[in-house]
Order: C-alpha cells, then sequence, then structure tokens
C-alpha cells in the first residue's frame, strides 16, 4: 500500500510540475484526453474495418497522442516564464485548445467513415485536414 501512495504521490507532483494547479487548465486537459481517447477508440475501429489495422500504426498513433501532452507541457513552461500576459495561462490553453480542435476534425473524420452526413463546411475542414496529414480526403464524399 506504501508504493501505491508513494506512486500517487509522486505522479501527482509531476502532473502539477508539468500541467499546473489552474483548475480552468486542468479541466481542459481532461477535455483533451477524453477527446484523445474517443479518436484512438474510433481510429482502431475504423482501421480493423478497412481491414488495415497494423501495430506499427498503433504504436505510431499513440507516440503521436503522446507527443501532444508534450506540446501541452511546452505551452505551460513558457505560461510560467510569464512572456505573454500576467502569468495566465494563455499558452497552455491556446496549445491545449488547438490540439482539441485537431482531433475534434479527426472524430468527424471518423464519423462521415461511418456514414453520417455533414455539412459542406465540416467537409471542407476535413479535406484540409486530410490533405496536412498526407492522405486525399476521400472519406468525406
Amino acid at each position: 500500500m506504501t508504493v501505491l501512495k508513494t506512486f500517487t504521490g509522486a505522479l501527482s507532483a509531476l502532473a502539477v510540475l508539468a500541467f499546473g494547479t489552474d483548475v480552468t487548465n486542468i479541466k481542459w486537459l481532461w477535455a483533451l484526453i477524453f477527446f484523445m481517447a474517443l479518436d484512438f477508440l474510433m481510429g482502431i475501429h475504423d482501421a480493423k474495418v478497412k481491414k488495415t489495422f497494423c501495430r506499427r500504426e498503433l504504436f505510431n498513433g499513440m507516440y503521436r497522442k503522446f507527443m501532444m501532452f508534450f506540446m501541452v507541457i511546452i505551452g505551460h513552461e513558457f505560461d510560467t516564464l510569464n512572456l505573454i500576459g500576467d502569468g495566465s495561462a494563455l499558452i497552455q490553453r491556446g496549445v491545449t485548445g488547438y490540439l482539441i480542435g485537431y482531433e475534434l476534425l479527426s472524430i468527424v473524420t471518423h464519423i462521415t467513415f461511418a456514414g453520417v452526413a455533414i455539412p459542406d463546411i465540416l467537409k471542407t475542414a476535413i479535406k484540409n485536414f486530410a490533405n496536412k496529414n498526407g492522405n486525399n480526403g476521400d472519406d468525406t464524399k
């Protein structure tokens, strides 16, 4: 039990050091984690349906998600330097908001693959997203 308490305490201290203690930042971080998990699970499902599932791509996807957390940590570190504003979490929230938007576009792509009709404005955004990520955007037809 002591080992578990020590591990939990160390993990909590690391999270506070990396992401800060502001409640709003933590809420943004939880939203990012939720959308990342949803996107990841939907991506696995799509790969199985398309019969393109492979462990290397799974590992690469997990690695990309892990690197997104480092972007949030870097944003938090820039906020602690007070480069912009009065010590608010402007950069961290901007990075987190950008990543949430990125995840939402990916989720909409998965929804489109499932056959759900989406508005034209979202189709355009998805095609732009797909082109930037090396796909041809054909999932949005």
